[in-house]
């Protein structure tokens, strides 16, 4: 169960012009939508298409307008620009046997990270917590969904990511 703690709201989005930054976009939600900001560009895989090096301020502006809970968790590794947009664009549209983990996993594995056992989101945040990998953690609109500064990601399966793929895809 991975649990984040010590959660301080995003006052000053110029936080994430540095380093990489684990985005889970809907973090309240089952599943979450999880993508990366590295050195303030935002990279994300979906059944819509793939955003490769996005200037991240287009994407918080819509988080703040549609109020959606969001999480950015500094992550201790080396941002590598090349390796993202490259492993990125291997899932040009997510497909029903694929999830937006799949980039960021393969990104973290040529890294040398460990990442067999990586099914879903609260796998990587608990290896990463283990491992003391994670910085700072910032939200936005999770004021009300935080306990004391924490957060305790919510559990899902490979059913609940399909499902919300066929959901997706319907609609575009």
């Amino acid at each position: 169960m991975a649990i984040i703690q010590n959660i301080q709201q995003l006052k000053n989005t110029k936080e994430l012009n540095a380093g990489l930054f684990l985005c889970l976009i809907g973090a309240d939600k089952t599943p979450p939508h999880i993508a990366l900001i590295a050195d303030g560009r935002y990279y994300s895989a979906s059944v819509r298409g793939v955003k490769l090096g996005v200037d991240y301020n287009s994407l918080l502006k819509i988080l703040e307008s549609k109020k959606t809970a969001t999480l950015f968790l500094q992550i201790d590794e080396l941002v590598n620009q090349e390796m993202l947009s490259t492993v990125y664009q291997n899932y040009p549209k997510l497909t029903i046997s694929e999830s937006c983990l799949f980039p960021i996993r393969d990104y973290f594995k040529m890294n040398n990270w460990k990442v067999h056992n990586w099914n879903f989101v609260f796998d990587l945040v608990n290896d990463a917590l283990k491992e003391k990998k994670i910085g700072a953690a910032y939200h936005l609109e999770m004021d009300k969904r935080l306990d004391n500064g924490s957060f305790k990601l919510k559990e899902y399966t490979k059913a609940d990511i399909i499902t919300l793929i066929k959901e997706l895809k319907e609609l575009c």
